[in-house]
């Protein structure tokens, strides 16, 4: 990820605006080109726009806008500054610098932009600087050779501000978690590039804190190193720097033998190096590929063996392995997949294909940077110290341990604005993902056994959906009972409820049943739904998930459901199948959530193509995204490549979410005309 995305995140999240200040134009010579960013905030500056007095004349005018942008959204401004004696430069040229005052309710569409980028997903950031900006906009670039240009018009007399952040530049794999390993890491992180860090079960990698802000790495404790060489993607960048000599001539046998890495360096002596070349030729490794093994590692000249200085020389001698490459031969951009099933035309089809989304419990998209910010906005005690944290801790084995966790998390939601903001970010997301209709479920009972008035809470998740509408997410409410709380317990938060029924009628529209499955059965509460269905709510239930079908029949039979939320072990039923496609009760069904909470082990054993084979309106959504890793579009690309699904069997199924949702016939078939529009013409 770059490094000021990170960057970015962070300071946002621990509650410190900061000024993005961006090189959005160049005429002649300037000392850093478009596209290049420096942050800033009340007391530091990070990253450079080219030092010099052009770099004060910007952290100045950023920290003007910081204070006088505190209550302005989207404070922005353009400034064209001549690169010559009157700014002590003698470039010659002029730069014009964009300025966005960033604040946590930026965080939405920062984080869904990191996730883009760390997905390997080129993204075009819009930023408007006209009287009513709003927040910039996401997009996927029209052309796979998209650069990472960063360009300034004007339309309709407003600036526009058009760049595209692109991914990672390089995969680097890393063997040895030792200093020089350590040193490394920290380097590489101030580069794009993404870094999988490898050793053995038995090493020692440093602990969470000391690596805390690096946002480009996975750590891989291996049973079997060697096994990572033939996992890498194509063109890796092998850095080889273990205590152990033996495994160094298994990794480079593998990697040699490959021959389509982009680079192979190793630690060591000119003495290991000789033995190594007899010993490959020995075992039969083509002398061409033993040439380009570079041991001694790192740029020639340097003698000093301070870990520091070591990783230094090496990063740089990957960069003039990047460079060579590149001019080589345009190099790919690093897409990581699973397998080939998911080809990136059919991933681009999907992705740009306007979807509903019908299963989304919008505490569960709280992300952790946002979480930690509005933690301490509100003075709330975290049990973790940081983010990475509160990530190691999504290590899920059931859908109690995940609740857990969960609830823990919404603990920090307690202002009409916290609910505005966790709902903005995740329209943010949504939108990226061109969803165009989402219905939301929210649990009230988990914010008034805390003393917040459910009042509060809707009115911050409705002011946020009503700006989502004004740019094309229409958007329905369903409230929510906590199913391992009594129906008591319900009832009496539905008749807490019912002024806001009446006050947002035109969200507000049903109500469910959520949380722990087991041991709760529907009919526990037959009382409650039936008094929403003499009302004329629509009503969703949690069936089938963990619980057995026997829950999916009473949803149905005693609740009167008009929707199945989840429903996956309907399998286990020939008669409940039939019964579901026939009447065409959808279910909403979560992938990447099913998996995380183990109700499968394997995407490729998940149920849904088996449902949807059998005529039953499957749905794809992504339930609790910010702890399942994936959003919409995530599962879809999951289930998509781990079941095999044919294009015309992905159209069905974004199709049975437009089908289920609670909207009107007109607005339906207006939306169906339009994927099927989209998906003859893609």
């Amino acid at each position: 990820m770059e490094a000021w995305l990170g960057d970015l995140q962070q300071l946002l999240a621990h509650g410190e605006a900061a000024v993005l200040v961006t090189v959005a134009h160049t005429d002649g010579s300037a000392p850093r080109e478009a596209g290049t960013k420096m942050l800033v905030t009340r007391d530091t500056a990070r990253h450079t726009i080219g030092g010099g007095h052009l770099e004060w004349k910007a952290i100045e005018i950023a920290r003007h806008l910081l204070k006088d942008g505190a209550h302005v959204p989207h404070a922005r401004r353009l400034e064209r500054l001549a690169l010559g004696p009157s700014l002590g430069q003698c470039c010659g040229g002029a730069v014009v610098l964009a300025f966005e005052r960033l604040d946590v309710g930026d965080l939405g569409w920062i984080m869904s932009l990191a996730k883009r980028v760390a997905a390997g997903a080129a993204t075009v950031r819009s930023v408007s600087f006209g009287p009513s900006p709003g927040a910039p906009l996401l997009s996927e670039p029209e052309s796979e050779a998209a650069r990472a240009d960063c360009l300034l018009w004007e339309t309709g007399g407003v600036s526009l501000m058009t760049e595209t952040i692109a991914p990672y530049a390089f995969p680097v794999v890393l063997f040895g978690a030792g200093h020089i390993g350590t040193a490394l890491v920290k380097v590489l992180a101030t580069l794009p590039c993404h870094v999988r860090w490898i050793d053995g079960p038995d090493a020692v990698f440093p602990p969470a804190d000391a690596l805390a802000g690096i946002c480009n790495l996975a750590i891989d404790a291996a049973a079997s190193p060697a096994d990572a060489v033939d996992a890498a993607p194509p063109q890796s960048y092998f850095v080889v720097m273990t205590h152990d000599h033996a495994l160094d001539f298994v990794l480079a046998e593998r990697i040699l033998r490959r021959g389509d890495y982009a680079y192979f360096g190793m630690t060591g002596s000119r003495t290991k190096r000789v033995q190594f070349d007899h010993r490959l030729a020995a075992i039969g490794i083509d002398p061409a590929q033993v040439a380009r093994m570079r041991c001694p590692i790192g740029v020639e000249g340097i003698i000093d063996k301070a870990p520091e200085v070591i990783a230094i020389s090496v990063a740089a001698q990957l960069l003039q392995a990047v460079e060579a490459n590149a001019s080589a031969q345009a190099s790919p951009t690093y897409r990581p997949t699973k397998n080939d099933a998911m080809t990136p035309t059919f991933k681009d089809k999907i992705a740009r294909a306007p979807k509903a989304e019908l299963h989304i419990h919008i505490e569960g998209s709280l992300e952790p940077e946002l979480i930690f910010a509005l933690a301490q906005r509100n003075g709330v005690k975290l049990a973790y110290d940081s983010i990475d944290a509160l990530r190691a801790a999504y290590a899920f084995t059931d859908l109690q341990s995940f609740l857990d966790i969960y609830y823990a998390g919404a603990s920090v939601l307690l202002t009409e604005q916290d609910f505005y903001d966790m709902t903005a970010a995740y329209c943010e997301r949504a939108l990226a993902d061109n969803v165009v209709h989402t219905e939301l479920f929210f649990d009230p009972q988990t914010h008034t056994e805390r003393g917040v008035p459910i009042e509060t809470v809707v009115a911050g998740i409705e002011r946020a959906l009503a700006d989502a509408e004004a740019r094309g997410l229409s958007s329905k409410l369903i409230l929510c009972f906590l199913r391992h709380l009594s129906e008591e317990d319900a009832l009496a938060t539905f008749e807490s409820a019912l002024p806001l029924f009446e006050r947002y009628r035109h969200r507000l529209i049903g109500v469910g049943l959520d949380s722990s499955e087991l041991g709760h059965p529907p009919t526990k509460f037959a009382r409650v739904f039936e008094k929403a269905r003499a009302l004329g709510l629509k009503l969703v239930a949690h069936a089938g998930e963990e619980g057995p079908p026997a829950y999916i029949y009473e949803a149905l039979d005693v609740l009167k459901v008009d929707r199945i939320d989840h429903g996956v072990r309907s399998i286990e039923d020939a008669a409940l199948v039939e019964r579901l496609a026939k009447t065409r009760t959808a279910l909403t069904v979560c992938p990447l959530s099913n998996l995380k909470l183990c109700v499968f082990d394997d995407m490729a054993k998940h149920t849904l193509k088996a449902l949807l084979d059998r005529g039953v309106a499957v749905t794809i959504n992504s339930d609790d995204p910010a702890y399942f890793g994936g959003y919409v579009n995530e599962n879809y690309f999951a289930t998509a490549e781990g079941l095999q699904l044919t294009d015309a069997e992905v159209h069905a199924v974004i199709r049975n979410g437009f089908e289920a949702s609670f909207i009107e016939p007109a607005q339906r078939d207006a939306l169906y005309a339009r994927l099927d529009a989209y998906w003859q013409a893609a």
